[in-house]
């Protein structure tokens, strides 16, 4: 209804604007009279889209009380709406595009074939040669955590007694650093 409205005007306003025949007056007139055709619609458009809003609001709380399914549903609507991620063509070899299910279908087939079969013969050289700096990297700090576990004294050994040559030694440590 809405729609119908402004399409008439428009239409009406459109047909009357003739550039070349009319006077500045006459087109200002025009000009004005479309802007206010396109207020009145917008108005309009608005005062539909609250009324819309309201029913759609008292319908749900209406739901709510008499059926609990149907409420359910009309606020899943409320929601944005799911997508489907149609894929409809692929790129052929020759640079060229087919809608064909048939022709897509094989070029998954060949494309996941070739990504999960044993024979890469793709290998980068530089990628392998972050992967050995990697593992020399781990090794030595395995290494390290290797060495620094052997320095540690056995929890035994800090139930004996503290000896005068210990304490003389951590003594100097501690003076030095």
């Amino acid at each position: 209804m809405v729609n119908l409205f402004f399409e008439s005007a428009t239409k009406k306003l459109v047909d009357n604007y003739d550039y070349d025949k009319r006077d500045r007056r006459t087109k200002e007139n025009l000009k004005c009279a479309f802007k206010t055709a396109r207020k009145t619609f917008d108005k309009r458009l608005r005062q539909e889209e609250r009324i819309f809003t309201a029913e759609r609001k008292h319908r749900i709380q209406t739901l709510n009380t008499s059926n609990p399914k149907e409420f359910w549903r009309e606020i899943k609507k409320l929601g944005p709406g799911r997508t489907k991620t149609v894929i409809d063509s692929v790129i052929l070899e020759d640079g060229g595009y087919s809608n064909d299910p048939n022709v897509i279908l094989s070029r998954w087939k060949e494309e996941y074939s070739k990504l999960f079969s044993g024979n890469n013969e793709e290998i980068n050289d530089e990628f392998i040669k972050q992967l050995k700096t990697i593992n020399e990297q781990w090794e030595e700090e395995l290494c390290a955590a290797e060495l620094c576990a052997a320095n540690i004294q056995h929890i035994s050994d800090m139930n004996e007694p503290i000896s005068l040559e210990e304490t003389k030694t951590a003594l100097r440590h501690a003076t030095n650093e």
